[in-house]
């Protein structure tokens, strides 16, 4: 393993190896005292639970200040993995910080209530969750597949607060199972977000591996990066992720050997798409309508509501199917912050005018497959868009 050093007062990048998962921990360990140390003041008067809380924007006592959930700063710190269970998962690393700096803060014997939460943990929503909005009589989103707060255990009950939602939750009122730690998250849960400094653990399990998974991994963090890469007889996982590409590897029916011209790729003779994915989706659509059951056009010119004036705009296809057209908009770079701040504007013209169930929005943010372009046509077919409702539009799937 390799010799722990300062590694904080480096600038930018530091990079680990480890064997064992002992080693991992032993690393993670040094590197998050180092973060302590460089960001919370008098860290060594305090424990390390006090010193966490207040990387947290938490009270010493772990409360949240003045209850108001923008108080927090659960940014600061983040570790990340491909993987959710597993040696290297984020399962297992979020139970190994929660005993490093949770250790005191499991609620007081004399509650009765079984809880897999300590006070102040730091939690994940692992599915949307929708509340009733009297004014509008209508149900709105409250928390999103994603989103990432801390629950308390105040005098008049337990609590969680997100910086997405305007009100704090009462916890005992949700499903425990809706949630999970979050002291690490997978690299799919952290798309479309940003650290301070992030911790990336890369395993030498190879199931996920990819350049484009690694990519968004290592474009999380807005300062300092850490990434601990575990070492094996076999090649270094980072050699393997830089040699495979979602994209470029995939054995599959439908991506054949396009043709690239000016950065277009070309499915079809006087068709040029931007990139490999839509060439992927635009020879699965040639499939369906070759069999008859649908037609569409590639970045057909029609106008959108944006910030009350008609705008000009080119969904990338617009698919007919029994009479009823679709507008399907591929989400490539859900990675980039900037990118989903205005794709949010792009939705909300949508749904202004009328089209939000017409609308499907996909991302490969987890890789590609056949078998979900296969499944997203299937329910254009029958009229049934499914996918997941949420920011992004009413029908989201992940290739």
């Amino acid at each position: 393993m390799a010799t722990y050093r300062r590694w904080w007062e480096d600038a930018y990048l530091n990079v680990q190896y480890w064997t064992t998962s002992e080693d991992l921990e032993t690393l993670i360990n040094t590197t998050v005292d180092g973060v302590l140390t460089s960001e919370v003041s008098d860290h060594d008067q305090l424990s390390n639970e006090q010193a966490f809380n207040r990387l947290l924007g938490l009270y010493d006592n772990g409360f949240v200040p003045k209850n108001m959930a923008e108080n927090l700063k659960l940014d600061r710190l983040q570790i990340l993995t491909p993987y959710r269970g597993g040696g290297g998962g984020a399962l297992s690393l979020s139970e190994a910080i929660r005993s490093r700096y949770r250790h005191d803060a499991w609620e007081p014997a004399r509650r009765t209530k079984e809880t897999a939460f300590a006070h102040s943990d730091k939690i994940i929503r692992i599915k949307n969750f929708y509340g009733w909005n009297s004014a509008t009589k209508s149900r709105e989103l409250r928390l999103s597949n994603g989103s990432i707060g801390v629950v308390c255990n105040n005098k008049e009950g337990r609590y969680g607060y997100f910086a997405e939602s305007q009100w704090r939750l009462e916890f005992d009122k949700l499903e425990e199972e809706d949630f999970e730690l979050a002291y690490a998250i997978t690299v799919h849960k952290a798309q479309g977000s940003e650290f301070g400094e992030v911790i990336v653990v890369i395993p030498e399990r190879r199931a996920l591996l990819s350049r484009e998974l690694v990519y968004t991994a290592l474009t999380r963090s807005k300062a300092r990066l850490t990434i601990l890469v575990q070492k094996s007889s076999r090649s270094n996982p980072l050699l393997i992720a830089r040699q495979r590409s979602d994209l470029a590897t995939r054995n599959s029916s439908v991506y054949l050997n396009p043709s690239e011209r000016n950065r277009a790729f070309e499915p079809e003779p006087g068709v040029k798409v931007q990139s490999k994915v839509e060439y992927v989706i635009y020879k699965a659509l040639q499939s369906a309508r070759e069999q008859g059951v649908l037609t569409f056009e590639y970045e057909r010119e029609m106008l959108l509501t944006l910030d009350g004036k008609q705008v000009k705009v080119h969904p990338d296809f617009t698919v007919t199917c029994k009479g009823k057209t679709y507008y399907w908009e591929h989400l490539g770079m859900l990675d980039r912050r900037d990118y989903a701040s205005k794709w949010r504007s792009r939705v909300a013209g949508y749904r202004a005018d009328g089209h939000g169930d017409a609308l499907l929005t996909t991302d490969d943010l987890g890789g590609l497959s056949d078998a979900r372009i296969s499944a997203v046509i299937d329910d254009l077919v029958r009229g049934t868009l499914q996918g997941e409702s949420g920011e992004f539009s009413q029908h989201h799937y992940r290739l």
